[in-house]
């Protein structure tokens, strides 16, 4: 899956939309706000995707793991969660800040792929 299509699964999983794309960026609907969004690039987007995901993020010195937190009607889930996503570190690897932005809207993008 390319960077689009990821923010394109990504933002279906927010409940939002692709309003249109040009060289400037692509133009978000995500509730009432029209937004450029960018979570691949910007860390305040990429919080607020895992907030409004309810997405817990682990690094250790090698891997960042990204697991969706259970909700309150799946009791009987694992605490943890299920492992969505996760990005190496590490020599060669993403530098930590663009492996766990990565990481993050792929596991939403996993989300919004099993979305109707």
């Amino acid at each position: 899956m390319d960077d689009r299509e990821l923010l394109e699964m990504a933002v279906k999983a927010c409940g939002g939309k692709v309003l249109s794309r040009n060289d400037f960026g692509d133009l978000y609907q995500i509730g009432e706000r029209q937004l450029f969004w960018a979570p691949l690039d910007d860390d305040g987007d990429a919080l607020w995707l895992s907030v409004q995901l309810g997405l817990s993020v682990e690094r250790s010195r090698f891997v960042v793991h990204v697991s969706a937190m259970p909700t309150e009607d799946q009791a009987d889930a694992d605490e943890r969660g299920a492992f969505l996503s996760a990005e190496s570190l590490g020599k060669g690897a993403l530098c930590p800040f663009k492996a766990t932005r990565r990481a993050i809207v792929r596991a939403a993008a996993e989300i919004g792929k099993a979305m109707p």
